[in-house]
């Protein structure tokens, strides 16, 4: 995508930043009010979000929905498209054949099995004694992520779980690959001319959001992997099914885990690594299928 005004691509970045804290704003409040009126619990709503139950879980969604779509696409991408006077359309420059999206469903889920074993080995990597604040910070953190994700995904109905993948795969897809992929990933390429690097820092920026340091490696490398998908497609729908596929593969997981026993604890082990091995050697050669496939016109 060429420029067609001469803003520094820095200066448009500072812009969607401000846009989305606004958005982000907006949303939350917009959702919460319409969480407010969703939830049927004990107490208020904003008391019960602090020590969540099932009860809140309907209302979560879609306060965490109406926040993402403000906050990540409406308002950046207004301010994207006022700054920069180019339709969405500009981050859909090419076609791709129908056959792709079965190579990066399959690509994903493969590249899920492998990035299991390394969620496991963050989730128990150990600080040295200076950062022990930072540790202490970030365990309390993760405690609380992990709670409120319980009982997010800890569906009572078929209907709640296909409501969760609406929110957490579908939309999430959409709205996370939107802001990071089309505008950071687009203005970090313009403004260091290096799409690798524009790539890496997108990715960190990514799992950095999410606050949670013990799962900010795997996040990283999902993040640099739709980064790839886009940088190498030009469409940004690409990065949006291997972000959606990826989500919705987790929740199907955790879904079927909570209906039937499983042999192996998907939320707190890693695959056996025979099976990484295996799903290891099949990720890089679809990766390198996809790279071959789509030709991208600068390859570095």
């Amino acid at each position: 995508m060429e420029n067609t005004n001469e803003k520094s691509p820095w200066l448009v970045v500072l812009l969607v930043l401000v846009g989305s804290g606004v958005g982000m704003v907006f949303g939350s409040g917009l959702g919460g009010f319409i969480g407010m009126q969703l939830y049927a619990g004990e107490g208020t709503f904003f008391e019960a979000i602090t020590h969540p139950t099932d009860a809140v879980r309907v209302p979560m969604l879609v306060v965490q929905a109406v926040t993402a779509l403000f906050g990540l696409v409406i308002m950046p991408g207004l301010v994207w498209w006022r700054v920069r006077q180019q339709p969405v359309s500009a981050f859909f420059t090419t076609r791709t054949a129908g056959s792709v999206a079965l190579v990066v469903t399959v690509a994903v889920i493969a590249f899920a099995i492998v990035d299991s074993a390394i969620i496991q080995w963050n989730k128990n990597i150990a600080l040295p004694d200076f950062l022990h604040d930072f540790e202490a910070w970030a365990q309390a953190k993760e405690l609380q992520l992990e709670r409120l994700t319980k009982v997010l995904v800890n569906f009572a109905s078929p209907g709640e779980f296909m409501l969760g993948l609406l929110v957490i795969a579908l939309l999430a897809g959409v709205t996370e690959e939107f802001f990071f992929r089309g505008l950071i990933q687009t203005e970090l390429t313009r403004a260091v001319q290096n799409p690798h690097v524009a790539i890496w820092i997108s990715a960190i920026a990514f799992s950095a959001v999410h606050m949670q340091f013990y799962g900010f490696v795997p996040r990283m490398l999902l993040g640099a992997l739709f980064g790839y998908l886009y940088f190498w497609s030009g469409n940004l729908w690409v990065p949006i099914l291997a972000h959606a596929v990826n989500n919705a593969f987790a929740l199907v997981l955790v879904y079927v885990s909570q209906q039937h026993e499983l042999p192996l604890d998907v939320e707190n082990e890693a695959a056996p690594w025979p099976v990484i091995i295996v799903f290891l050697v099949l990720t890089v050669i679809l990766i390198r299928r996809l790279y071959h496939t789509f030709q991208p016109a600068t390859r570095d």
